[in-house]
């Protein structure tokens, strides 16, 4: 059995968070992201040490069985609305484990931080993403805009807690008999 764990970027060592800058400076990552740029050592590296002082948003850095696999971050924490946004992202050798953070990350969403809407926007080249969400979260399509600096259609979906409550849950099941996960830690 193994045992997943989030660890909060702002706990994590100077090796933790150059690994995290390698994978999101990835073409693989990238070409996901909102914001396309290469980023630096040194912006990331304070962009970190500036979460410490942000409250709208959390970053964790997600292990396996002690091997670093990928990240998960909650942003645009709205704690009086109770909304928020999610992204997640793996390792290359660690995609199969991607379903398994967002069903996680979902929990924790609606579950431990009480939070009531989750709003996400998924980029059109990440159809297999935009699928899942739909397929296995239900989650509803808002709208979709076309970003002129990324040159690609945005599609903006929510999920709200009640919807979460009342999924299937035998996916989550599978996941877990597949992956064998025994402990979900977060820190």
């Amino acid at each position: 059995m193994s045992e997943l764990i989030f660890k909060n970027f702002i706990n994590t060592t100077q090796d933790e968070r150059l690994q995290i800058l390698t994978w999101r400076n990835s073409d693989r990552i990238r070409e996901k992201m909102l914001d396309q740029n290469i980023i630096s050592q040194e912006e990331h590296l304070n962009w970190i040490e500036n979460l410490k002082n942000k409250q709208d948003r959390l970053y964790f850095l997600v292990y396996i069985d002690k091997k670093p696999i990928g990240v998960v971050d909650f942003t645009s924490l709205d704690f009086i609305n109770k909304t928020g946004s999610f992204g997640y992202y793996t390792a290359e050798e660690y995609t199969l484990y991607a379903p398994l953070l967002e069903v996680e990350l979902l929990k924790y969403f609606f579950c431990n931080l009480n939070f009531e809407k989750m709003k996400i926007s998924v980029l059109e080249n990440n159809g297999k993403v935009y699928s899942n969400h739909k397929k296995f979260f239900n989650f509803e399509d808002i709208n979709c805009i076309y970003d002129a600096n990324i040159k690609q259609k945005v599609f903006n979906l929510e999920l709200s807690k009640q919807t979460w409550k009342n999924r299937d849950i035998s996916f989550d099941e599978k996941l877990n008999k597949i992956l064998k996960i025994q402990t979900v830690v977060w820190e």
